[in-house]
């Protein structure tokens, strides 16, 4: 086909699809629709993982926690979620500055420099935080607990690995 031909009946559909994607968007925000409300599995919808209650709960359960380590937990917990913050506000920062990177300035290799210097600084200091919370953990944990968890760990990175593979065949 002529791509003139294509092009003339693709725009059209875009048109469309855009529109009632639109349309979608604004009868949902007229029925009360809101991104940070919790959904039914108790925590926000554009959250990836558990909140911090559902978690701590979670490893006293499999990991059956003291209450003394249930305390800690929690106030590791408490201060990771600190540390996240704050280093969401230094990503910001350096998605604005890359945002701000003009290719065509006298100075944008000096700036471009600066840039990689700081995303460096960001990534190193997530490494840090999460070794360092790490470390903790493993100083609260017994070392059964600590078997345990690596088990945990395991499981839920086997079951990452199963997602993109095939079912095997039933005949074979």
């Amino acid at each position: 086909m002529n791509k003139s031909i294509i092009t003339f009946i693709a725009a059209p559909a875009m048109l469309l699809l855009s529109t009632l994607s639109t349309a979608n968007s604004e009868e949902q925000n007229q029925q009360g629709f809101n991104p940070q409300q919790q959904s039914e599995f108790g925590r926000r919808d554009n959250q990836r993982g558990a909140n911090m209650e559902q978690k701590l709960q979670m490893l006293t359960e499999k990991l059956s926690l003291t209450t003394e380590q249930q305390a800690e937990i929690k106030a590791l917990f408490e201060k990771q979620q600190e540390t996240r913050k704050a280093s969401g506000e230094q990503r910001k920062a350096l998605h604005q500055a890359i945002r701000n990177l003009d290719v065509n300035a006298a100075d944008y290799a000096e700036k471009l420099a600066a840039v990689k210097q700081q995303a460096g600084l960001s990534a190193g200091n997530k490494i840090q935080q999460m070794m360092s919370t790490r470390q903790a953990m493993q100083e609260i944990l017994t070392p059964e607990q600590q078997e345990l968890m690596k088990q945990m760990k395991g499981e839920k990175r086997g079951k990452k690995d199963r997602q993109g593979e095939e079912p095997a065949d039933a005949t074979s």
